[in-house]
């Protein structure tokens, strides 16, 4: 190599190594300093990108925790007010059976329903003053709710809104006709309709298959059809009676009445309610032959006897003994629809009275049960506000169910958005988090590559100085 002054290459040389040491040694204190692989995104371009991307979706995770937190908030608040309002449900059930009772007078009842009209403002109170942030949540203001539960779009928890007010609290309810059989059975397979949903929705029969089955099947499938079935409380049928001949006896629930020769239709009636503290039913006259037999508290009434001028009307008209049993009592939503149509026979078999042969509707009444609407100043009216309170307990243990449901979602939710989180936060740690063992390492390095290179760079800026042997 030649000997020059003016380009000290040794000094250059020594010099850059010294720069990429010093930038090595910047970036191992910037590391340690931060704790941070990447401040830049020069350190690691594709690795920023990554990063950043699972930091949106971390952000994403913590805050649609807290999203449902406030679900379970809100949830609490509802489910909060469902219990006071079926409280006060309960108070007004009771009461209405209270009123019932016939050791009541006018004036007794006229007392109890006070009781029961401020119960009833209670509810209404309660279902437009719940809030939850500033929104009423139980007057049907929020007809569906969206609850955001995740880090990305449209990941959301939907409910539908809960209104609780009287006027909603209740049903339409149908019942149908009690059923004259022995063992309340279908003959044959097939299915029926209900407001549209036939059986593939699991309303449908089998050979033999009880009430009960069907009724089952019929609530399987009210998520489709918004209809739901219960065993009717009421139980009838209607015998039909021809005054002639002498004195018979009827059997009814196992008590024997006596009907005395020729009597009337309403002699006849009376003889049968005069046994009606032991056999529970109760007799009315229908038209100029009819009677028919009652029981409210859903019992079966069986009955036997002579033929000569008592039988069973409708499907049986010459049987003389049989049972009348309970048959399917629908109902939906207050103001809803309830429309069943199959076949006549098999209709009829479980409590439809139906009109025509083969595929038919059924035809049953119609009426509206409402909170709002219930008094209990009558033994009647106290009937009907049993059955409304009945009808208004089901929907809220159907809003509590929903509740508790989406409670339970917003719980699971939580757990999985925790897990994805504390994962995504441990991914982008092994990429952007400084490795302070491996960090250390390297700045001790630099420090000493550092000061040897200072050393060299003064030791190569000095060996021009032997050229000034040479002028010597």
């Amino acid at each position: 190599m030649s000997l020059v002054i003016n380009t000290n290459i040794a000094s250059l040389q020594a010099q850059n190594n010294l720069s990429k040491t010093q930038s090595q040694l910047d970036n191992a204190l910037q590391q340690l300093s931060s704790g941070l692989r990447i401040n830049s995104p020069a350190n690691d371009p594709a690795g920023y990108a990554i990063a950043q991307g699972m930091t949106s979706q971390i952000n994403g995770f913590n805050q649609a925790i807290r999203n449902a937190n406030d679900g379970i908030s809100f949830a609490q608040v509802a489910n909060g007010a469902l219990n006071t309002v079926t409280n006060s449900l309960q108070t007004i059930r009771t009461l209405a059976i209270q009123s019932a009772n016939a050791s009541n007078s006018a004036q007794d009842r006229q007392a109890l329903n006070q009781e029961v009209q401020q119960n009833i403002k209670q509810v209404n109170t309660t279902a437009q003053t719940t809030q939850f942030n500033g929104q009423s949540i139980l007057n049907g203001t929020l007809t569906q709710l969206v609850f955001q539960v995740g880090a990305n779009a449209n990941q959301t928890i939907s409910a539908n809104g809960i209104d609780v007010r009287g006027q909603n609290l209740g049903a339409t309810y149908g019942d149908a006709n009690s059923v004259f059989s022995g063992t309340l059975s279908s003959s044959t397979s097939g299915s029926f309709t209900i407001n549209g949903t036939k059986g593939s929705a699991g309303i449908s029969t089998t050979a033999g298959e009880s009430l009960s089955n069907v009724i089952a099947s019929i609530n399987n499938a009210s998520s489709q059809t918004g209809v739901y079935a219960q065993t009717a409380s009421d139980v009838s049928g209607t015998l039909s009676y021809t005054s002639s001949g002498g004195a018979t006896t009827q059997t009814i629930n196992g008590v024997q009445v006596s009907i005395s020769a020729n009597a009337t239709l309403s002699q006849a009636v009376d003889s049968i309610n005069a046994y009606s503290a032991q056999t529970g039913v109760t007799a009315t006259a229908s038209g100029s032959s009819g009677i028919v037999l009652s029981d409210n508290t859903g019992a079966s009434i069986t009955f036997s006897g002579s033929s000569t001028n008592i039988t069973a009307s409708g499907a049986a008209t010459t049987a003389t003994s049989g049972t009348f049993q309970a048959g399917v009592e629908l109902y939906t939503s207050v103001g809803g629809t309830i429309q069943v149509s199959g076949a006549a026979a098999e209709l009829a078999t479980f409590g439809f009275t139906t009109s025509g042969s083969g595929s038919t509707s059924a035809n049953f009444d119609s009426n509206t049960l409402t909170l709002n609407s219930t008094n209990i100043l009558t033994a009647k009216n106290a009937q009907f506000a049993i059955k409304a309170m009945d009808f208004a307990l089901t929907q809220m243990s159907q809003f509590g169910g929903q509740l508790g449901a989406l409670q339970n979602r917003f719980q699971a939710t939580i757990s999985n958005l925790q897990s994805a989180s504390t994962n995504t936060q441990a991914a982008r740690s092994r990429i952007q988090d400084t490795n302070f063992a491996q960090e250390t390492a390297a700045l001790s390095r630099a420090q000493v590559l550092q000061q040897a290179g200072v050393a060299m760079v003064a030791q190569a800026n000095a060996l021009p100085q032997v050229a000034l042997s040479l002028l010597k």
